[in-house]
């Protein structure tokens, strides 16, 4: 005599269809139907993200983490003792030598390329993709915004 054995939620779900128990929600998309959204080659499009971490003792670290959202692979990652500029372009700059320019390089809101208050602004001479600017009052804002100008990296 074994645990009892319970039907999955599926079975169920199926039964009570039938027996016109449960409601039909036909706005519910079936798993087969979920994508997930990749980019069609290497190097369309990278992803930065950094996040906090509590050491011991108290300690904080940052991990600068940058994927390419081809393949979900890690091109670079970098420890740092706070989320700054400095650190997401070294991180950049790294996977940059290692893997060519992406075509684009999507980021959140986080501190490193966005400061309120601050008035900081990744000047192009800071990264090793030596890109440019297109004028002094045109400055790009964002490092997205200067690897746009970028051209298509080699296959």
């Amino acid at each position: 005599m074994g645990p009892p054995v319970v039907p999955s939620t599926a079975s169920l779900a199926r039964v009570f269809r039938a027996a016109s128990v449960a409601r039909v929600q036909p706005k519910k998309k079936p798993r087969s139907a979920w994508r997930r959204l990749v980019y069609p080659a290497p190097n369309a499009c990278w992803q930065l993200d950094a996040t906090e971490h509590v050491l011991t003792r108290g300690r904080r670290c940052v991990i600068f983490q940058l994927i390419d959202d081809h393949s979900r692979y890690a091109v670079a990652s970098r420890v740092a003792r706070g989320e700054t500029v400095k650190d997401a372009i070294a991180v950049f700059d790294t996977a940059v030598v290692a893997h060519g320019v992406p075509q684009r390089l999507l980021s959140d809101n986080g501190l490193a390329l966005n400061r309120p208050g601050a008035g900081l602004r990744p000047a192009p001479s800071m990264s090793a993709t030596d890109v440019p600017p297109r004028g002094p009052s045109e400055d790009p804002a964002t490092v997205s915004e200067l690897l746009t100008h970028q051209p298509s990296p080699m296959s």
